[in-house]
Parts: C-alpha cells; sequence; structure tokens
C-alpha cells in the first residue's frame, strides 16, 4: 500500500484532506480495513476542522504502489454545531452565542428576509417583529450556514 488520504463530505460531496500516518483516533478506521496487496497495516487520524452540521461522511482513497486505488468504506458522523439561541419563545431580546457567527439573517413565515446584521453582536432587538414563527439563518465566518427556528411572543 501506498499512501492513503482521507477525504471528508457532506452527502453527495469529498472534499480532500491531511492526515497523520501512525495516529490513531477511537472510532476511526481499524488497522484491518486499512491492510492493501502488501499486507503492511497503517493507521491515520484526520481532523476536520469545519465539519457540517449533521451527517458528515469519511472514507479513505488508498493508493498502492502500482497506483491502482481503492476506497475505504464511508464512515458517518453526525455533528451539532455548539449555536445557543435563547429564550425560545422569545419576547424582545434574542440573545445568540456561537464564536464563528458572522451574519444573522431572519426570515418570516413567507420566506421574506426582515432581518439582517454582520456585526458581532450577542442581542438582537426583535421587538418591531409581529408574533410568528420566524426561520434564523446564521452564517459562520466559514461560510457554513445554520438555520434555527424561533418564535416571538
Amino acid at each position: 500500500m501506498g499512501a492513503s488520504t482521507p477525504g471528508a463530505s457532506t452527502p453527495g460531496a469529498s472534499t480532500p484532506g491531511a492526515s497523520t500516518p501512525g495516529a490513531y483516533t477511537p472510532g476511526a478506521y481499524t488497522p484491518e480495513e486499512l491492510v492493501g496487496d502488501d499486507e503492511i497495516s497503517n493507521t491515520y487520524a484526520f481532523e476536520d476542522k469545519t465539519p457540517a452540521e449533521g451527517e458528515n461522511l469519511y472514507r479513505l482513497k488508498m493508493i498502492d504502489q502500482d497506483e491502482s486505488f481503492a476506497y475505504s468504506k464511508m464512515n458517518s458522523v453526525y455533528f451539532e454545531l455548539e449555536i445557543v439561541a435563547y429564550p425560545n419563545p422569545v419576547n424582545d431580546l434574542l440573545t445568540l452565542k456561537w464564536s464563528a457567527l458572522q451574519t444573522v439573517q431572519i426570515f418570516n413565515s413567507s420566506g421574506k428576509m426582515v432581518y439582517e446584521n454582520s456585526e458581532k453582536m450577542s442581542t438582537i432587538d426583535i421587538s418591531k417583529l409581529s408574533a410568528g414563527v420566524y426561520i434564523f439563518k446564521l452564517i459562520g465566518n466559514d461560510g457554513s450556514c445554520v438555520l434555527r427556528k424561533i418564535v416571538k411572543k
């Protein structure tokens, strides 16, 4: 077995990453899964620094010395990003806590954007919004997007 390259993806996409030969992360690929034609076993570790919220799929591309290759089985890991929005339901002030927050957009139940702000802030005054259900689109520094539902009293 020549080299192995881990890949990370949300379902249907593939993004190559970096590996550290000789390191092993519990729950990652077992040495038995990485044995190639020449019966040399290697272990690898990979840290996805920007996982998407929800299911993320990972696999290795194993390249032999003759340049033939095979893919390992897919490993699925579910991530729920640490984003706090409270209180919910909210009267006037909504508190948001997410270290990577760059932009907040609020959409009403018709899909119309009723609020947008790109300034660093931890509270949003939504007292002028009518009572109802709103979708908050939180955009991170890396461009990742997370949607949250908030009820305005």
